[in-house]
């Protein structure tokens, strides 16, 4: 072969070494871009998720959290057993009552008429201005008792209670009777009308011993001592009270 053939065969040759390294090229370039791409994507459906699901980047919201510890809470509560189901029952106001000695008086109210107390039977007494003996010598030294005044009250007090015990010893006896009548089964109408009729007249004659020894008291007392009583006493003038002038039988 000549020198023109052999450079002949060059030029043929030449070309298709660079077309073959070209074609390379195009090649990885193409390779290239499409790992771009699908980087892309990637990363886009990446940031999709992420917002679609805020607890992957670690930013979780205080609402979320509180819902998250809500959760939570529930599903420990609900291992939990249920509480059991409780029948609707009445209101069962004396329930217990039944145990008392005398069903009918509380321990507390037997042990005040026994003793000769207030009970409660003068408050009419008490809270219109017209003080009590056991209360004013329990502060006779806030109401400046004078002698003379203190034996006066001391008096009514003895007197009032030895009278009030006796009755209220009686007391305590009838409601006793009528308790044991109603436990046998075998009270009648007339047992009741005739029992109840003895209480009846035992509370009033109480009532009254114990209303007597305030309105003696009136004449004891000065007004000033019986302002200085209400007020000790914490004693206000209640709505549509005209009683806050002091009784005219109240001492000078």
């Amino acid at each position: 072969m000549g020198m023109g053939e052999g450079n002949q065969a060059g030029v043929v040759i030449a070309p298709l070494k660079t077309d073959r390294a070209w074609a390379g090229v195009c090649r990885r370039e193409r390779q290239r871009r499409q790992f771009c791409i699908s980087t892309t994507v990637e990363q886009h459906d990446e940031r999709k998720r992420q917002m679609q699901n805020p607890f992957n980047d670690g930013k979780i919201s205080v609402f979320l959290m509180a819902g998250v510890l809500l959760i939570a809470l529930v599903g420990c509560q609900s291992d939990k057993p249920a509480p059991a189901e409780v029948e609707p029952t009445l209101e069962q106001p004396y329930a217990g009552l039944e145990e008392r000695d005398i069903r009918a008086l509380d321990p507390e109210r037997v042990a005040d008429l026994l003793a000769g107390r207030g009970a409660g039977f003068a408050l009419s007494a008490e809270l219109n201005h017209y003080p009590g003996p056991t209360h004013v010598l329990q502060l006779a030294d806030q109401l400046a008792l004078t002698t003379e005044q203190h034996d006066a009250v001391s008096t009514v007090k003895a007197a009032m209670q030895g009278k009030a015990a006796a009755l209220g010893a009686q007391l305590v006896d009838e409601e006793q009777n009528l308790d044991h009548a109603f436990r046998s089964g075998t009270i009648t109408a007339e047992q009741v009308s005739s029992m109840t009729e003895r209480i009846s007249d035992l509370e009033g004659q109480l009532r009254n011993v114990h209303l007597q020894a305030h309105i003696v008291l009136a004449d004891i007392l000065t007004a000033s001592q019986v302002a200085t009583y209400d007020a000790l006493r914490g004693y206000g003038v209640g709505e549509g009270d005209t009683s806050h002038v002091m009784p005219e039988s109240h001492a000078m």
